[in-house]
């Protein structure tokens, strides 16, 4: 599928999910440190949490690497992605804030977090253009499910690990990882975007009425 970006909102995606991996961090921590009755509280909470801005983030990449901007999409599939982020919180902060994980349970979490990721995407570029008018390239889905799962497993192996991180310099090093991970989702969705190609007769903006995107990238962001 094409892009066309939009710098100012990739800028504004890059710091969204920047903020979001930094709020991961605490979410994290605070599991770890709970009890357990508390923790049960709190993980759907964080894991809801953590979905949600996971969706919001790719669409604002939407938005900023593609013409579509419009709320005529299909709400069913739409929700479908949104579930598909949702199960990424989930599993993000259910194995990365318990002390110890089998290296069994470890790999089909991340496996499945990769692919609930390329899901989330393949479900709302589903909802904006139809299912019927997406076409998959076989060697480049190959290339991004495995580039997604390899980003999962990093992910989730970096969050466990500052969860107990006691060394110099925690708080900038939140941030660097912050920032990095927001580089990785950007990336993420551009080769996300190789994988598929739309009929161009689907493309929203040449025959639906736009909404302002900074408007919409704002009411996300809040």
């Amino acid at each position: 599928m094409a892009i066309q970006d939009n710098t100012w909102l990739i800028l504004l995606s890059a710091l969204a999910s920047s903020l979001a991996m930094f709020a991961t961090f605490s979410f994290v921590n605070r599991l770890y440190l709970s009890t357990a009755q508390t923790k049960k509280i709190l993980l759907p909470i964080y894991a809801l949490t953590v979905g949600s801005g996971l969706w919001g983030i790719h669409f604002i990449n939407w938005l900023a690497f593609h013409h579509a901007a419009t709320l005529d999409f299909s709400i069913p599939t739409m929700f479908g992605a949104y579930l598909a982020a949702v199960l990424v919180g989930f599993i993000t902060c259910y194995v990365t804030s318990k002390k110890t994980v089998a290296l069994g349970i470890f790999t089909l979490c991340g496996l499945m977090a990769g692919l609930s990721s390329y899901a989330m995407f393949y479900l709302f570029a589903s909802a904006l253009h139809g299912a019927r008018n997406i076409s998959i390239i076989p060697m480049a889905l190959f290339s991004a499910l495995l580039t997604s799962i390899c980003v999962s497993y990093l992910a989730l192996i970096t969050l466990s690990w500052m969860k107990q991180y006691d060394g110099k310099n925690p708080l900038s090093i939140k941030i660097l990882f912050s920032f990095l991970t927001a580089i990785a989702i950007i990336g993420l969705h551009i080769t996300f975007n190789a994988s598929i190609a739309t009929d161009a007769n689907s493309i929203y903006a040449a025959s639906k009425p736009l909404i302002n995107k900074n408007m919409l990238v704002t009411f996300i962001l809040l």
